[in-house]
């Protein structure tokens, strides 16, 4: 049995999960760091994202937070790699993941598996293009899991829902 650990990497909402055996739901511990206040759920921890005085602490605080979720007996680490769709603060994005990188390397001697985000989606879905509702769906059909039910019941399919998601999928592809 390998302890796997697969990482939604953003600037405001990433989330991390951490699975303990087979890849189904129960076997998942999740975490996500969100910019509003959410009660924790059975498998969910959630932690409030504080305010920074500047981007290189915010990229030092997202790394070390991602590094704290992650046991060092992790076996494998997969981290969702860059949309090539991205626009405006690019190099912000490619630094702050940079950042984490090192200290996955540094802290637990690991580096990740990239994994492309079309990847995850295709492998969900059949389609590397799927929208945040397609990967829902296809949650709740692997899992029969209402988690925006769950999370976010009066508010738009989003984060920190669809985070937890592509990290739950990141992790099957391991």
């Amino acid at each position: 049995m390998s302890l796997i650990a697969a990482i939604d990497y953003s600037m405001t909402s990433p989330a991390v999960a951490i699975c303990t055996g087979e890849l189904k739901y129960e076997n998942f511990q999740f975490f996500s760091l969100c910019s509003h206040h959410i009660p924790d759920k059975d498998n969910i921890t959630f932690t409030y994202l504080p305010k920074f005085e500047d981007d290189t602490e915010r990229f030092g605080y997202l790394a070390d937070w991602v590094i704290r979720c992650i046991p060092s007996s992790v076996d494998a680490i997969v981290l969702e790699g860059y949309s090539m769709g991205s626009k405006g603060k690019v190099f912000n994005i490619g630094e702050n993941t940079g950042i984490l990188k090192y200290k996955l390397w540094k802290e637990l001697s690991k580096t990740p598996v990239i994994v492309p985000p079309t990847v995850a989606k295709k492998f969900a879905t059949g389609k590397g293009n799927a929208d945040k509702q397609q990967m829902y769906d296809a949650f709740v059909a692997q899992t029969n899991v209402p988690l925006k039910e769950m999370l976010q019941p009066q508010r738009l399919l989003g984060s920190p829902t669809t985070d937890i998601i592509d990290a739950f999928f990141l992790a099957h592809l391991s």
